[in-house]
């Protein structure tokens, strides 16, 4: 058996192996984030002594329209996961961290807590909506 702490939950509890192994393959999924305006969109709370194993986005509607560059990272790298995704994706499309032509990543421990966002560099002129896909687990100190 192991013991896990969960989306932030403040208890531990005891899981099998194989238990674990499917609560680490639900992610979990933000809400709605529009790419259609520059910024920084919130994504989700990685809770502190986090294990992230995936981070992906889910193109809720075809990100169209212009020359688009949209990232996604966390609060020290805002393009650790993902960097630079353009109009190419369409909906119902799962993009999986890392893609990128750098350094991306595809998970990573968090000692402290942090967030994963999308940055959007440059707006998708016509259409897109994103939601943000993260697998992990909290396992205390």
């Amino acid at each position: 058996m192991t013991k896990v702490r969960l989306h932030g939950s403040t208890e531990k509890f005891a899981i099998d192996e194989e238990n674990l192994y499917a609560l680490c393959h639900q992610p979990f999924v933000s809400g709605s984030l529009l790419v259609t305006a520059t910024g920084k969109k919130y994504g989700t709370v990685v809770p502190i002594y986090s294990y992230v194993y995936a981070v992906g986005l889910l193109i809720v509607a075809a990100i169209a329209g212009g020359s688009p560059d949209i990232d996604v990272g966390d609060g020290d790298n805002t393009d650790r996961y993902i960097d630079g995704l353009g109009e190419w994706a369409t909906a119902n499309d799962i993009i999986m961290a890392p893609h990128c032509t750098n350094t991306c990543v595809a998970g990573r421990y968090y000692a402290a807590q942090d967030s994963i966002d999308v940055l959007v560099n440059t707006k998708a002129d016509t259409t897109g909506t994103v939601k943000v896909l993260v697998w992990y687990s909290n396992h205390g100190a």
